[in-house]
């Protein structure tokens, strides 16, 4: 799940660049920052892909990458509780 959604907010920064622009000052917006703030925070962001990426992930779809050390020790917990 999480790949695939990541695999598609990739392609919303790099080709729907201007709706992820205004879901990122949304998400600001929250936070009482003024429009200018807003702004110069959007364009830092949309310097680099994939730390945007990471934080849409978690800000917009909140969602954080699992760790994959973390599935045999989850499934032997389940496992052992039954």
């Amino acid at each position: 799940h999480y790949a695939s959604e990541r695999k598609r907010e990739l392609y919303e920064v790099e080709n729907l660049t201007d709706k992820e622009r205004e879901e990122t000052r949304e998400i600001f917006s929250t936070y009482g920052l003024n429009p200018e703030q807003i702004d110069d925070i959007v364009n830092t962001m949309a310097k680099d892909k994939e730390k945007w990426v990471d934080f849409m992930m978690r800000y917009e779809l909140n969602l954080e990458k699992p760790d994959t050390k973390r599935a045999p020790i989850s499934a032997c917990t389940i496992g052992g509780s039954y």
